[in-house]
């Protein structure tokens, strides 16, 4: 498997059921999508636009197939052929 473009994108934000009341306050605006920098001849990941925190932040790229998903035909059957 291999990457076949040089950018991603992800939530930024936690589930409401795994958030205290004071933490859901402070995460009003719910979750931000975060578009990463791929640097495919290095390997790694970067926010395209870190804060003052995450200026040298980077993480390694490990490709994935991402989500997967089946769906009824247009028949509503669930068969093949």
């Amino acid at each position: 498997m291999r990457l076949t473009r040089d950018y991603a994108i992800s939530d930024d934000g936690v589930v409401g059921r795994g958030l205290t009341p004071e933490l859901a306050v402070q995460m009003k605006d719910g979750f931000k999508n975060v578009r990463w920098h791929l640097d495919l001849e290095h390997g790694v990941a970067t926010p395209e636009k870190p804060s003052e925190h995450l200026k040298t932040y980077s993480v390694p790229l490990r490709p994935m197939l991402g989500c997967i998903a089946t769906a009824p035909g247009r028949d509503g059957s669930t068969e093949h052929g």
